[in-house]
């Protein structure tokens, strides 16, 4: 893990029975990392505020990586049209994890919402993973020039889009 990112448990909404994620508030950057500005992020990434339920989170796969893999530069411009989540949700999950279901274990779940750049100019994506030594949800990231595998799943909305003019439900 690259960088230190501090986390209130009780920044979403904890205490009102709701628990809500604000997508249009900056997260936290590692050190030594900058945030990518809006025009070079992901375009229909999820906005706004979303309350979290077990059914928050769909995984997404491309193609390629069901038969074998993809380069992250490439995946990205494969997900310009799924509605991304940020690590705004991975950082609720890290406070939360009670709400991370038992079978995301076998996962990296990638957040594609946020894109960062790293002091040596890489760009990286955060994901949420299970590190079995320590016996604890964790984050760490994945670099652009690296392959993701069928295990890396990225992060997104089961609605599609959070624009309600523009919704087509899921038909996976």
């Amino acid at each position: 893990m690259k960088g230190k990112v501090r986390i209130k448990a009780c920044e979403f909404g904890c205490g009102t029975g709701q628990h809500l994620v604000d997508f249009d508030k900056s997260p936290e950057v590692p050190e030594g990392w900058t945030i990518l500005p809006d025009s070079e992020q992901l375009p229909n990434r999820v906005r706004g505020m979303v309350t979290v339920t077990t059914n928050t989170v769909r995984f997404h796969w491309d193609d390629c990586q069901n038969d074998g893999c993809i380069k992250g530069k490439d995946l990205r411009e494969k997900l310009e049209k799924e509605q991304v989540y940020g690590d705004q949700l991975l950082n609720f999950y890290l406070a939360n994890s009670q709400f991370i279901p038992e079978e995301w274990k076998n996962q990296r779940i990638y957040f594609w919402g946020v894109i960062y750049r790293s002091g040596c100019g890489g760009f990286y994506v955060r994901h949420l993973w299970w590190d079995a030594r320590g016996q604890k949800w964790s984050w760490n990231y994945g670099w652009f020039e690296d392959y993701w595998r069928n295990n890396q799943p990225a992060a997104v909305s089961p609605l599609g889009c959070f624009i309600p003019e523009h919704c087509v439900p899921c038909t996976d």
